[in-house]
């Protein structure tokens, strides 16, 4: 037992710390490592605190009926984490406990202490009531647990057995499998019997703590609210003798998915949009959306984690999600609302994904791509490469990936060359540009990297790529820089010789000695491409569209989206074979000082439907870039709630109006 330590946290923030395990995934393959943050922290999820490797008293998975000790595999800035090889098919139920240690509190830290843990009456009679002067001196251990699914899982039903911890609690629901909406039931147990008169508490990300008491068989019920991750907490205290009091902590973490019925209400009467539930959770932020071979839909966001950020990911097949699982996670990411990381399928097994990591000792834009790929669609990951080898301290992002046959196209925008006009740099020197490239590289399903290219030796330096995929080849799509800073859009092409030259895509010729943060977007059908960018050519800020039906080597005029000064952020997809749809952001409402998501359709005739406002959102950076992709028989939209609190909202688009004038 360790020696008594006083506290010197401020009030409000005092013993009740939990502790719990959090896995960096709930479901991983037979065989397969696991990993798990061990921490401390005052609100679930948010880390504060790494448990020392000293502190373990017992680490241990139990994995059909066989226990596998945890190992510490490396001490994190704010978790101890821990590493086991699940080599069983089963529920892994995983477990921590601590050695005791010993704490003096104050009378306001005990008072706020009580609070936190829901203190029953009976304690604090007995504390008001001891004589004075008087110390609380309380010796507490901690205990925490949480769940995985090693393989076929579902077969095994051992998550409701207790695992022989001194105060511990036993899910009678299924941590696993449990969908928001639905009762998790819990079972508290002290010192293997029934603890009756505790207060338990379910907490999840940025939500309060919902308090129940167990019964007389140590169980207790909880509506879970929403998908996400989610804490079942409690505290027992009791007073020894001599003034001396003993407490034991106890946590599980669970993983709850969408509700069975996705589909909500429509945001407004005969709206052809309905929101849609998803599993990303609050603080989630940053989706992306990309198209399933087949049909369906991947999306991919930024989560908070133990520490730092997770990319994680679910899958939108025939009405439904799929459990969110995560790709990666690290306290070094680079983290912009304008460049965010990426989970493409290239083929039905073969995906791949990205995220940024930020340049150790470098300057705030420098960073570099981390990439990695998966052969069993997204369910193990590759560990990460770098597709660009300069190893310069410069800025590498805005990546776009696509399928290149069996392989995985990769284009980024690459600072290597890059030299600021603040640097006093007027013309290149040093071998160097002086410019921003677009870069190309594929990468296998085993992760080689081919030679990287350069597509366009001057680009601008931050608005976002695109690109999709035609039978002809791969069509790319961004923002260019010319002599005398004009940045409009181009396009190259795959052919069969090589990539093609630049062509530019409005011809707008527009001025701006700075980036606009706004590139343009991409859809193919079959040879129809339809390319939708912003420009504020002449102070004239608009959206605009132009289609091709030669898979990008030619396009036809421009077609005004939208001119009473929009804010751009375009997504593009296909409704039909005949009809496209563009997503952007409107201009801001003087009265609200909200924008708008709006869709327009565009037909091959080159005629556009009428303006769909869908729903109103910040104008600011926390809105993101809204995204637009087809499952097969519908469009999904994403975009991301004002922060704080942020939050990825999905909705589903069928049947946007046409244009009369198509005779549609």
């Amino acid at each position: 037992m360790a020696c008594a330590v006083i506290l010197s946290l401020s009030v409000g923030r005092v013993l009740a710390h939990d502790t719990w395990l959090e896995p960096q995934a709930f479901a991983r393959r037979s065989g397969d490592v696991a990993e798990f943050d061990l921490t401390s922290g005052h609100g679930f999820p948010e880390a504060e605190h790494a448990i020392a490797r000293e502190r373990l008293a017992r680490a241990e998975c139990r994995v059909a009926g066989k226990p596998q000790r945890m190992h510490p595999a490396s001490v994190r800035p704010k978790s101890l984490r821990l590493a086991v090889r699940l080599q069983q098919e089963g529920t892994a139920v995983c477990r921590v406990e601590l050695k005791p240690r010993s704490i003096e509190l104050t009378d306001e830290q005990v008072a706020a202490y009580f609070d936190e843990i829901d203190a029953p009456d009976a304690i604090r009679r007995d504390w008001a009531a001891a004589p004075r002067p008087r110390a609380w001196r309380e010796t507490y251990a901690k205990y925490a647990k949480s769940m995985v699914g090693s393989g076929a899982w579902q077969k095994d039903g051992t998550w409701s057995k207790p695992v022989g911890m001194a105060f511990e609690i036993v899910p009678e629901s299924n941590p696993l499998s449990i969908r928001a909406g639905e009762q998790m039931a819990v079972r508290v147990l002290h010192d293997g019997s029934p603890l009756s008169g505790l207060s338990v508490a379910l907490a999840g990300v940025g939500t309060p703590n919902v308090w129940r008491r167990t019964d007389a068989q140590g169980r207790a019920k909880f509506e879970v609210p929403s998908a996400g991750r989610w804490i079942v907490r409690g505290t027992d205290l009791r007073a020894e003798a001599r003034g001396r009091w003993r407490s034991r902590f106890t946590t599980l973490v669970f993983d709850a998915q969408p509700g069975a019925a996705a589909v909500d209400v429509p945001l407004q009467a005969d709206s052809p949009v309905r929101l849609i539930a998803n599993p990303a959770g609050a603080f989630a932020r940053l989706p992306r959306l990309a198209g399933l071979p087949g049909a369906g839909v991947v999306a991919s966001w930024l989560a908070p984690a133990a520490e730092g950020n997770a990319l994680r990911f679910a899958v939108w097949r025939d009405g439904a999600w799929s459990p969110s699982r995560e790709v990666a996670r690290g306290s070094d990411w680079f983290v912009n609302w304008g460049d965010f990381p990426s989970v493409v399928p290239i083929t039905e097994r073969f995906w791949s994904a990205h995220w940024l990591v930020n340049q150790r000792g470098g300057r705030s834009y420098d960073y570099d791509i981390a990439l990695a790929v998966s052969a069993d669609a997204g369910a193990s990951w590759s560990k990460p490469v770098t597709p660009h080898r300069d190893g310069a301290p410069a800025e590498h992002g805005f990546v776009s990936i696509f399928a290149r046959g069996e392989l995985a196209g990769l284009v980024w925008l690459d600072g290597r060359d890059y030299i600021s006009p603040k640097d006093g740099a007027a013309h290149s020197h040093d071998g160097k540009s002086g410019n921003f490239a677009l870069r190309y590289t594929e990468v296998s399903p085993e992760g080689a990297l081919a030679p990287e290219q350069v597509l366009d030796g001057n680009v601008c330096t931050c608005c976002p790529t695109a690109a999709a995929v035609t039978p002809a080849g791969p069509v790319v799509a961004y923002r260019g820089r010319r002599e005398g800073e004009i940045r409009d859009n181009f396009v190259v092409r795959r052919t069969e010789t090589g990539w093609s030259a630049p062509a530019p895509l409005g011809g707008e010729e527009w001025h701006i000695a700075g980036c606009p943060v706004n590139g343009p977007a991409l859809a193919t059908n079959g040879l129809n491409v339809v390319a939708a960018w912003y420009t504020a050519e002449g102070n004239r800020p608009r959206v605009r569209a132009a289609l091709s039906r030669d898979g990008g080597k030619s396009f036809g005029r421009a077609i005004v989206v939208d001119d009473r000064d929009p804010l751009g952020r375009v997504a593009v997809a296909w409704q039909d074979a005949q009809t496209a749809v563009v997503a952007w952001m409107t201009a801001a409402d003087p009265r609200t000082t909200n924008s708008s998501i709006a869709l327009r359709t565009i037909d091959l005739a080159g005629s556009a439907g009428p303006v769909v406002r869908l729903v109103d959102v910040s104008p600011g950076r926390d809105t993101g870039m809204p995204q637009l992709v087809s499952d097969g028989s519908r469009l999904m939209l994403a975009w991301t709630e004002p922060g704080p609190a942020y939050g990825v909202r999905t909705a589903l688009v069928r049947n946007l109006p046409r244009s009369q004038a198509s005779g549609n």
